[in-house]
């Protein structure tokens, strides 16, 4: 709530700030997604990108609906985030309850090594093309440190080899900023 509140006076003071968040669990992201979404008038304009190891797709983890293995499912749950406007990149850590409701809802996600398989220009298109797709003029951008390969990212709570390079993402999101 405090997040949330903290954007819409943020909003107030400046109409088209571009907010930046930085640290604490996935999950802090969910408040400041919702609020920057429910600030667009024209809502189905919103789109969001998660840089994850994980789909963290889960409807509920370890009791609770509100946990770093839920955050993609309460943004997906958002009126306006659909699977149209959502996509996950720098997957490799799959459970099989995260793909079933992937698989159902048909959301998409980009694993970490189709990179090495199509190379990176490539899955920056693929990318890129998805959101062409789906028409948004405003994105938000959620990073997972988990994203990243562990050799570049020891402290993540969740270390999956095989993740992006520092050189990977940089080149992500330039291309996408462009």
């Amino acid at each position: 709530k405090n997040a949330a509140k903290f954007m819409e006076e943020i909003y107030k003071e400046k109409d088209d700030v571009v907010p930046v968040m930085i640290g604490g669990d996935h999950f802090c992201t969910f408040p400041i997604v919702k609020a920057v979404g429910d600030h667009f008038e024209v809502k189905e304009k919103f789109g969001v990108l998660i840089f994850d190891a994980h789909l963290d797709l889960y409807e509920e983890w370890d009791k609770g609906v509100y946990s770093h293995a839920t955050i993609s499912h309460r943004i997906y749950d958002l009126k306006y985030v659909n699977n149209k406007n959502l996509l996950i990149v720098g997957t490799r850590d799959i459970d099989i309850p995260e793909y079933e409701i992937a698989h159902d809802e048909n959301i998409s996600y980009f694993n970490a090594y189709e990179i090495e398989e199509e190379g990176i220009n490539t899955y920056i298109q693929k990318i890129i093309k998805f959101f062409e797709k789906s028409e948004i003029t405003h994105l938000y951008i959620s990073i997972d440190i988990d994203a990243l390969d562990p050799s570049i990212a020891p402290g993540t709570g969740f270390a999956i080899p095989g993740g992006l390079s520092y050189r990977d993402l940089w080149l992500i999101l330039r291309e996408i900023a462009k």
